[in-house]
């Protein structure tokens, strides 16, 4: 029930961990699933100024039909709105803009997993319990005031 990129101990994931020329993507998946990651861009080499990010999604790991997510030079993107499922994100960079792209980075998988519908149910019930306890409460003092009253 955890969003899992290459799920690791520490539970954040790496793409490419100093492969020279790629850069590299972390992805920060602790304690989502509604749908939402934070994917962060650093460059080969750290020390490059003015690099370009080029940032693409696609729901295969062929990346047969990819989206391009990003491209610019933030250090970083924050996607929201992913659907449950599987998501594969790769990491390109480029020195300025008149340079030609260089390799992608291994791709990342992002899970979403987000809660399931019994979940809801035990949350929706559990509050419309509350609410008739609260209710309850609040007409036995009204009438017990009442009582006192006249």
């Amino acid at each position: 029930m955890i969003v899992l990129a290459l799920a690791t101990v520490l539970g954040f994931a790496e793409a490419d961990p100093g492969a020279s020329g790629r850069p590299r993507l972390v992805v920060n998946a602790v304690g989502t699933t509604d749908g939402h990651v934070q994917l962060e861009f650093e460059a080969s080499p750290p020390e490059a100024e003015g690099v370009q990010f080029q940032l693409e999604e696609s729901d295969s790991l062929a990346f047969e039909q990819p989206l391009l997510r990003y491209e610019g030079a933030e250090e970083g993107s924050f996607v929201s709105g992913l659907p449950a499922g599987m998501h594969h994100y790769r990491l390109r960079q480029r020195a300025d803009q008149d340079a030609t792209w260089g390799p992608w980075c291994d791709p990342v998988v992002v899970t979403i997993d987000p809660h399931s519908l019994r979940t809801a149910w035990l949350l929706f019930g559990g509050g419309g319990v509350l609410v008739s306890c609260i209710l309850g409460f609040l007409l036995l003092a009204d009438r017990r005031v009442r009582r006192e009253a006249s």
